[in-house]
């Protein structure tokens, strides 16, 4: 009777234990998903990086100063060109000329002509050359001066082809504010009108390009 209380209190226990066991386990945490972290935010580029760039064809025509000196320039180039034309239409028929006999006199006189275009023709390509310096002297003096405020260690000519840039490395606008502030360019001489063309005609020779840009 003994062993048979014993059995039975062992066997209550071992069916008691599970259960007991599984009311008091306390849940396993379940792990949050893994969430995708943003890529960062690109650095926004400097207010100045040590580099800038111009526009020369933005300077000419958007400033006062570069109008100027554009419309000089090309008034003695042309000028330069059209006696340079005439004068080689000139040799042309005189050449013909010298085949059915000229005078002396006549030599002596088609000497002395083509000799003063020459010289006006000399004259023209030098005032040209002369406004080209001088705005370029000018010019480079205002880039210095806004390259030292800024601290800039180069300056591009955009013109000559830049694959991108920052819209804050742009220096043409200040140039363009600097060069109109200082003193219109001296004005130049007017050119004379140009000179009549021989009898053999054509037409007349285009202006050249002004240096760095286009007409």
């Amino acid at each position: 009777m003994r062993i048979f209380i014993v059995c039975m209190v062992l066997a209550c226990g071992l069916v008691g234990a599970p259960t007991f066991a599984q009311t008091t386990a306390a849940p396993r945490p379940v792990a949050p998903a893994p969430t995708a972290q943003a890529a960062p935010a690109p650095k926004p580029l400097p207010a100045v990086a040590g580099v800038a760039y111009i526009e020369l064809q933005r300077i000419f025509q958007g400033s006062a100063s570069g109008r100027a000196f554009h419309a000089q320039w090309e008034k003695a180039n042309q000028r330069a060109g059209f006696i340079g034309y005439a004068l080689s239409s000139r040799r042309d028929d005189w050449k013909d000329s010298v085949k059915h006999g000229v005078t002396d006199k006549q030599l002596q006189a088609e000497n002395v002509r083509e000799r003063e275009m020459e010289q006006e023709q000399t004259k023209m390509e030098q005032q040209a050359q002369a406004l080209q310096a001088e705005f370029q002297k000018k010019l480079d003096s205002v880039i210095q001066q806004l390259a030292s405020k800024r601290g800039l260690l180069m300056v591009f000519n955009a013109d000559a082809g830049i694959v991108w840039a920052d819209a804050a490395s742009d220096l043409t606008p200040e140039v363009i504010r600097a060069l109109d502030a200082s003193n219109p360019p001296a004005s130049t001489q007017s050119a004379p009108a140009p000179a009549a063309t021989s009898q053999a005609g054509g037409s007349k020779p285009a202006g050249t390009k002004p240096p760095g840009g286009r007409e």
